[in-house]
C-alpha cells in the first residue's frame, strides 16, 4: 500500500519564490522612484506656502519683502522673519539625508545698507534641488515658478532666473 503525501515539492517552493524575488525587485526600482517624486512635489509645494507667507508679508509692509543680504536657508530665515505669516517653516523632508537638499532665498531691495529681515526687498526668489533629475524648481515674486536645470544655474541680486 503506498502512502500519499499532501504538500509541495522543494521545487514548486523554490519557483514560488523565485518569482516572488523577481516582481519585488522589478517594483522596488518604481516604488523608490514613486517616493522621489513625492517629495518633489512636496518641495514645490512647501515654496508655494512660502510665496504665500511672503505676498502676506508684503502686504503688511507697503508691498516690501523681508531682505535677505544673501543667499539664505529659508527655514532658517523664515523661524526669525515669517513666524507671523506661516505656521510652520517646513524644511526638506529629506535635508537629514541629504545636505543639498534645502530651499533657499535671495531678496533684493537696492540699498547698500539693507540688513536681514528689514521691510526693503522689492523683489525675491526661492529655489530647491529636485532629487532624480538635475534640475531646480525655482519660484520668482514676479510670478514666474518652473524648473531650471541646475548646470550653471545662479540668482543674483534677486532677479528672477525664468
Amino acid at each position: 500500500m503506498k502512502i500519499k503525501i499532501n504538500g509541495f515539492t522543494l521545487i514548486e517552493v523554490l519557483v514560488v519564490i523565485a518569482v516572488i524575488v523577481s516582481i519585488t525587485a522589478v517594483s522596488g526600482g518604481y516604488w523608490a522612484a514613486g517616493i522621489k517624486k513625492g517629495r518633489n512635489t512636496e518641495r514645490k509645494s512647501d515654496l508655494a506656502l512660502y510665496k504665500v507667507a511672503l505676498e502676506n508679508y508684503a502686504s503688511a509692509n507697503n508691498s516690501y519683502y523681508p531682505s535677505a543680504v544673501t543667499t539664505k536657508r529659508l527655514s532658517v530665515f523664515c523661524a526669525s522673519y515669517l513666524a507671523l505669516y506661516i505656521p510652520d517653516c517646513p524644511e526638506d523632508s529629506y535635508y537629514g539625508n541629504d545636505n543639498t537638499l534645502v530651499y533657499n532665498y535671495q531678496a533684493y531691495g537696492g540699498n547698500p545698507l539693507e540688513v536681514d529681515g528689514d521691510p526693503t526687498a522689492l523683489r525675491w526668489v526661492m529655489w530647491s534641488k529636485l532629487e532624480t533629475t538635475s534640475k531646480i524648481w525655482v519660484s520668482c515674486s514676479n510670478g514666474k515658478s518652473g524648473e531650471m536645470d541646475s548646470v550653471g544655474f545662479a540668482v543674483s541680486d534677486a532677479n528672477c532666473p525664468l
